[in-house]
C-alpha cells in the first residue's frame, strides 16, 4: 500500500530490503509462525564500517613508487592493514565501545576514473574503513573528526600530501548509515556474517532457501546466502528459487485463481515453507 492509499498487487514479490524490515514492518509478524519471528527477531545486525567521503584539490602523491605504479594506484582500490594483529586491534576498539584507534582502510579514488564526479578539477576520494561501533551514543561529539584524521594521517604515510589538499570531507558511522541509507544496524550487510548467521542459517533456518510462509512471497538481498558483497548472488538463487518453484506447481495454481480477472484478491496467508514447521 502506497502512502497514496494505492494498492499494488502482485503474484510474486521477491524483497530485497533487509529481513527484518521484510517479515516485521512491511508484512507483519502475524503473518508468519512464531519460530519464524523469534529467529528474525534474534538476528543480529550491528554494523562496524566507517565510510569517509572527501573532496580533494589534486590527487594523492604515492611516494617510493614509479610515476607509473603511483598511476596505476588512482584507478585501483588499495587496503592498509599491514597484519591480523592490527586488525584483531582495530575490532577490539569497536567492541569497547569506541573508535578504532588505528582503523583498516579501503581508498579509492573514483574520479580518476570517472571525471563526470566532479564539476572542477577537484578530486573524489573515499576510504571504507574498520570499525567503528554501531550505537551514537558511542560516538561522542569531535569523534567522528577525530576518526578521519586518523584515516588522513595513515594514508598520508604512503601520500604525504594528502592532508593539505583536503577540502571538504564527511564521515559516515553506522549510526549515520542507517539514518541515510535505512541499513538497519548500520550494517552494509544486511545483518552479521558471523558462522552462526551464514549459509543455511541466514537470515534464519526457516527462511535460509528465499522462499517464505507467506505464499508468493520471498527474499534476496545480502540477508540471504551467500551474504553481501557487489556480487548479485542472492538474487541470482532467489530468481531460480522462484522459476522453479512456478514450474514445479507449487502455489501456481493459487496464484492464477487468485489473480485470474474478476477474482476478489486475498490477503497473502500463512504456509509451509521447507523446513518451516507449524506454530
Amino acid at each position: 500500500t502506497l502512502d497514496s492509499g494505492e494498492e499494488l498487487e502482485a503474484p510474486v514479490v521477491v524483497s530485497g530490503t533487509h529481513p527484518q524490515t521484510t517479515v516485521l514492518d512491511l508484512v507483519g509478524a502475524g503473518h508468519f509462525p512464531d519460530e519464524v519471528v523469534r529467529g528474525i527477531e534474534r538476528y543480529r545486525s550491528r554494523g562496524g564500517s566507517v565510510k569517509v567521503n572527501c573532496v580533494l584539490s589534486e590527487p594523492p602523491r604515492f611516494e617510493s613508487l614509479s610515476a607509473a605504479q603511483a598511476e596505476k594506484l588512482l584507478h585501483a582500490s588499495f587496503t592498509l592493514c599491514p597484519s591480523l594483529d592490527y586488525l584483531e586491534g582495530a575490532w577490539q576498539d569497536a567492541c569497547r565501545g569506541r573508535p578504532s584507534e588505528s582503523p583498516y582502510i579501503e581508498v579509492e579514488v573514483p574520479s580518476v576514473s570517472d571525471p563526470s564526479l566532479t564539476d572542477d578539477d577537484s578530486v573524489v576520494m573515499t576510504m571504507f574503513s574498520q570499525y567503528g561501533p554501531p550505537e551514537e551514543s558511542d560516538w561522542a561529539e569531535g569523534d567522528r573528526d577525530a576518526y578521519a584524521e586518523r584515516c588522513f594521517e595513515i594514508v598520508g604515510r604512503y601520500a604525504p600530501n594528502l592532508r593539505q589538499t583536503v577540502q571538504h570531507y564527511e564521515v559516515l558511522a553506522p549510526p549515520d548509515i542507517e539514518r541515510v541509507f535505512g541499513l538497519v544496524g548500520g550494517s552494509i550487510f544486511q545483518g552479521e556474517q558471523g558462522l552462526n548467521q551464514m549459509a543455511f542459517m541466514r537470515p534464519t533456518p526457516e527462511l535460509s532457501r528465499y522462499a517464505t510462509p507467506v505464499g508468493g512471497l520471498y527474499l534476496c538481498g545480502a540477508g540471504t546466502h551467500p551474504g553481501g558483497g557487489v556480487m548479485a548472488a542472492s538474487g541470482h538463487n532467489a530468481a531460480h528459487r522462484v522459476l522453479r518453484d512456478l514450474r514445479g506447481g507449487r502455489g501456481r495454481e493459487r496464484l492464477l485463481r487468485r489473480f485470474r480477472p474478476g477474482a476478489r484478491a486475498a490477503t497473502a496467508a500463512p504456509e509451509r515453507a521447507p523446513g518451516a514447521t507449524r506454530a
